[in-house]
């Protein structure tokens, strides 16, 4: 994902821009509720922990808590991941920005309302002021998630991960022994 959002800043139209990377904060938040929550966001728990989940909601009704097998939607994600991160960790991890009510507040009008609805369903007028927020808001989440894992940062975590060739990518792909190299090259047989 750390890739694809920094391939994202290329597109200069500020719209099309957060189109192609609209899904990506509720992946990331499905992601952390996962590694970190302990929450299966396609079948949300019967309970929840025993917390003050509406300091996270900035919404016109009272939040209520996702039914029990049913799929959490990013609302839900965007209020129980950052209150259930809040109790678990330490104030000093590099977590307190999606941590801190007063940051993820405010996101629920401009990922929830502003960005998403429009983008998975009609045609919006998006500002640069918008797409920055999205990205900016994603390498936050990001880095959140690799100093999670132990990492110092999201940058740190790509850096440790030895990109595949494409023999590799092959042979996973077809579990095989399978070589694009020697199918193409040298005339070999392929297994």
């Amino acid at each position: 994902m750390l890739r694809y959002l920094s391939q994202s800043k290329r597109i200069k139209d500020p719209g099309m821009r957060i189109r192609s990377i609209s899904s990506i904060p509720e992946s990331i938040l499905q992601m952390l509720g996962v590694a970190h929550c302990q929450i299966e966001f396609s079948c949300a728990p019967s309970s929840f922990p025993d917390l003050d989940y509406k300091r996270f909601f900035d919404g016109r009704n009272e939040f209520r808590l996702p039914e029990g097998q049913k799929k959490m939607d990013l609302t839900d994600l965007l209020v129980v991941v950052p209150t259930i991160l809040a109790n678990r960790w330490p104030i000093d991890l590099p977590v307190q920005k999606i941590c801190n009510p007063d940051y993820v507040m405010p996101l629920h009008q401009t990922i929830v309302a502003r960005i998403r609805n429009p983008a998975a369903h009609t045609y919006a007028d998006l500002t640069e002021k918008d797409a920055m927020l999205i990205t900016d808001t994603c390498f936050s989440w990001l880095d959140t998630a690799a100093v999670l894992a132990g990492y110092a940062s999201g940058e740190a975590f790509l850096a440790s991960i030895r990109v595949p060739d494409v023999d590799q990518i092959s042979s996973f792909l077809f579990n095989s022994e399978y070589s694009v190299s020697n199918a193409f090259g040298d005339g070999s047989t392929v297994a």
